[in-house]
């Protein structure tokens, strides 16, 4: 729960970790611009992960267990880079209206579309 006193926390790598769960406080990280959660365990992402609006780039490969994006996946309007290679296969998608083509594109074929800009 300690991760939401991170306010300022513009990049974050917890790849290879073993992460199943995200706490809910995640979706505090308010000025997040890189997220790197690449090959982990992971579960499910918080409903809170939809506010993390200055999201750029996310990586999500190798997560295998992970087949649905919580409602409020949409809501990341600044994401342009998404990464789910090896491919992540998920079950349903929520409203994605809101995002980027580059991002919807990935998100259909599992693959990134663009190069990063951020560290690495």
């Amino acid at each position: 729960e300690s991760f939401g006193e991170l306010s300022r926390l513009t990049w974050l790598r917890l790849d290879y970790n073993d992460i199943e769960l995200l706490p809910e406080s995640f979706g505090r990280l308010a000025a997040l611009m890189f997220l790197h959660l690449d090959c982990n365990d992971l579960l499910s992402l918080p409903e809170s992960f939809g506010r993390l609006a200055a999201l750029k780039e996310l990586y999500l490969g190798g997560n295998r267990r992970l087949a649905l994006l919580p409602g409020s996946f949409g809501q990341l309007v600044a994401l342009r880079v998404l990464r789910l290679d090896p491919f992540v296969g998920f079950s349903s998608f929520p409203d994605l209206d809101q995002l980027h083509d580059d991002v919807f594109d990935a998100l259909r074929r599992g693959r990134k579309r663009k190069r990063p800009e951020g560290p690495r």
